[in-house]
């Protein structure tokens, strides 16, 4: 799409394409910068070289972003190499911001229910509207604004079905949480049908655990019923001695 363009105009596209492959912007950011001729656009790099140190890339982050242009947006293989040779600081940010979008990906491969291809779809989607943009701006075409509305179309339907994916996502984890909550609901309810006589089972069975025997009226058995009332053995009683000579005539 790139290889199109007329040679005297790439070296002033190559700034603002920067701006499309940062995949959070949308085509009115886009547009509301105006473009730079040739000129302006060498002078603010060299400046740009003079002034700011060397960034430094890191090597992780470059093959995540690689991979993911080589699998996923070959078009923006060419403008890459570009960036690498003539616009180190852009290269760097271009690098930072497709490795972000590259870890995106890896997290959602993990998800159920096409979360990975939801992501893709928007993230294939807008690159190709912000291109698309940033040929218009070079030059003007019937052909490039009727891909534009198609593209646009593309990158509108997939933001709705990442939403779309969101509120089932939510959704499920509501049905989740909802049944955790009954679960825990009939915890509560059992723990609070605890009775009294159970309590004392367990206080008993914790005492004999602990080696120990019930004393006193509250270590009292626990395994009568209500109301019953133990019963008690009456004291053998020696029998009265008669008075001496209660018997004799």
């Amino acid at each position: 799409m790139v290889d199109s363009i007329p040679p005297l105009h790439k070296a002033a596209l190559c700034p603002f394409i920067i701006l499309t492959i940062s995949l959070g912007l949308l085509t009115n950011v886009l547009l509301a910068t105006p473009p730079k001729n040739h000129a302006e656009t060498t002078a603010e790099g060299n400046d740009k070289q003079i002034a700011s140190k060397p960034t430094q890339i890191d090597k992780e982050s470059e093959a995540k972003a690689n991979q993911l242009v080589a699998i996923h947006l070959p078009e923006l293989k060419n403008i890459l190499r570009r960036l690498r040779e003539s616009e180190p600081q852009e290269y760097a940010k271009a690098i930072h911001d497709l490795a972000r979008s590259a870890r995106k990906l890896e997290i959602a491969k993990n998800r159920t229910n096409g979360g990975f291809e939801v992501e893709l779809q928007l993230l294939k989607s807008q690159t190709e509207v912000n291109l698309l943009t940033a040929r218009l701006r070079v030059r003007d075409s019937s052909r490039d604004r009727k891909q534009l509305r198609s593209a646009l179309t593309r990158f509108q339907t997939a933001q709705f079905e990442r939403t779309k994916y969101e509120v089932q996502t939510l959704r499920d984890r509501l049905e989740r949480t909802q049944k955790l909550l009954a679960s825990a609901e009939q915890r509560l309810e059992s723990k609070q049908q605890l009775s009294t006589e159970q309590f004392e089972k367990n206080y008993l069975r914790l005492i004999r655990k602990a080696g120990r025997e019930p004393i006193g009226q509250n270590d009292a058995k626990p395994n009568r019923k209500p109301g019953q009332v133990e019963s008690k053995t009456a004291p053998n009683k020696s029998p009265t001695p008669e008075s001496p000579g209660k018997n004799l005539p």
